[in-house]
């Protein structure tokens, strides 16, 4: 069973109340002897047990309500129920794998996308016989053996391993966009969508395109986001760089005048160098870089000898993107 709005399932909590009023409410009523009452007795002990029973009942039924509605308002999705009743599956999955850039990273638990394979294989393997799967990635073209609804999960499995991560951003609502529109074909009662990514938050732009999706009926669709996350490492990177000389005479300095682009959260200290002809030729001072904030910094370069030089700007220590 999956849900598509989990977060509700908080309001299940809501059941503590009848219970907690119940308990509160309780109280044992004085005993006063009246003579012309006392053979009533007989009669108030017969009905205890049964008033006891009634009340016990009653709680239990403003619990099952409180808890049904939270539950409700999950909208689960039972993968299982038409096959346990003897139909065949009903169930169609898109699976959508952020293939972006920053995937192709490393980091302190290792290559980021070895958690995107384990995930993406782990769904795969969950998936009952006759569930239809498509599988869709961000970046590139999807792979074509497993771009539309099959039942051979072996043949998506397969077209998975030779997924690779790209050197672009993703693009997630358009996939998503994507992946409605299969399921819009598909005579499955249950439609799941699953999205196995790092979370990025430029790959998430335009929602609202999402939201205006809504042919079809497939917009009702859970998507199960996958979050593959792992420690977060500093991002900053080279923006723009600017080469200027006087005049292009050997021997004649070249100014070259690099901005040092910072992380969007986080405050950082890094260096910049220069490497000529794959040697290397400076280093700048620690540059203090605040979020969101561009440091610039420039290097004059003499070279010498009549001929081609080869220069390069590295940004020193880890970073979540190098490259």
């Amino acid at each position: 069973m999956t849900f598509g709005t989990a977060i509700f399932l908080w309001a299940a909590l809501a059941g503590l109340v009848p219970i907690v009023l119940h308990m509160i409410n309780r109280q044992n009523a004085p005993v006063v002897y009246f003579s012309t009452l006392r053979f009533l007795r007989l009669s108030v002990q017969r009905t205890r047990r049964r008033k006891r029973v009634h009340d016990l009942l009653l709680l239990l039924l403003r619990v099952a309500a409180l808890v049904l509605i939270a539950v409700a308002l999950a909208r689960p999705a039972l993968r299982w129920l038409h096959r346990w009743v003897g139909g065949e599956s009903s169930t169609a999955v898109v699976l959508i794998v952020d293939n972006s850039s920053s995937l192709a990273t490393r980091d302190q638990n290792g290559p980021r996308w070895d958690r995107v394979s384990s995930a993406t294989l782990q769904i795969l393997d969950q998936l009952q016989d006759g569930d239809q799967v498509a599988l869709l990635v961000t970046n590139g073209p999807s792979p074509p053996s497993a771009r539309g609804l099959l039942r051979n999960h072996e043949v998506v499995r397969q077209a998975f391993r030779g997924c690779q991560p790209s050197f672009e951003r993703a693009d997630l609502v358009g996939t998503l966009v994507e992946a409605r529109r299969l399921l819009r074909t598909a005579p499955a009662q249950n439609r799941e969508i699953y999205v196995v990514t790092d979370m990025q938050a430029c790959c998430w732009n335009d929602l609202q395109r999402l939201a205006s999706d809504t042919q079809g009926g497939a917009e009702d669709s859970p998507i199960v986001v996958v979050d593959t996350r792992g420690p977060r490492l500093p991002n900053a990177a080279l923006g723009s760089i600017v080469a200027q000389a006087t005049a292009p005479v050997a021997g004649v300095p070249l100014r070259v005048t690099v901005g040092v682009q910072g992380d969007a959260e986080v405050s950082e200290e890094r260096h910049v160098s220069v490497y000529i002809d794959g040697q290397k030729h400076d280093t700048s001072p620690t540059l203090r870089i605040e979020p969101v904030q561009v440091v610039p910094h420039t290097f004059d370069i003499a070279l010498g000898g009549k001929r081609l030089h080869r220069g390069q700007l590295q940004l020193e220590g880890d970073d979540a993107c190098s490259a």
